[in-house]
This record gives C-alpha cells, sequence and structure tokens, in this order.
C-alpha cells in the first residue's frame, strides 16, 4: 500500500497473524523467535516483502496444519 493512498488495509489481520506466529512457536518452544521467523521466509519462494499479508496467512495456516499434526504423532 503507497503512504496516504484511500484504502486502509484490514486492521484485523496484524492479531491474526501475530496470533498465527505465536502458533508456530509453541509448536517448536525451544526456538528463539529469529529461528522461525528464518524457517518461515526460507520455507516460501516468494518475496517477503512484496508477499501479500493473505498470502502470507495462507502460508502460516498451512505450516500450522502440517506441523500440528506432525507433533502429535
Amino acid at each position: 500500500m503507497i503512504i496516504g493512498a484511500n484504502k486502509m488495509r484490514d486492521i484485523t489481520r496484524i492479531t491474526r497473524i501475530i496470533t498465527k506466529l505465536e502458533a508456530i512457536w509453541s509448536i517448536f518452544p525451544d526456538w528463539r523467535l529469529g529461528q522461525v521467523l528464518f524457517v518461515l521466509v526460507n520455507l516460501g519462494n516468494a518475496d517477503i516483502f512484496y508477499l501479500e499479508d493473505d498470502a502470507l496467512e495462507k502460508g502460516l495456516d498451512l505450516f500450522i496444519s502440517n506441523f500440528s499434526k506432525k507433533r502429535e504423532e
């Protein structure tokens, strides 16, 4: 989004995304935050700088789904 543009992004996305990051971190509690972020950034093939939040959120959901199942096994 260009600063000063008329349309504001959905502010509720912030809490949703942070909550998903918390869920991922809780799957790997021994990891430091930097390690969690490093792994997440390097799993995708998109430039994180240009990645839209909805695409990021879908990726986080997929990560949570895949690793929550493996942890339960």
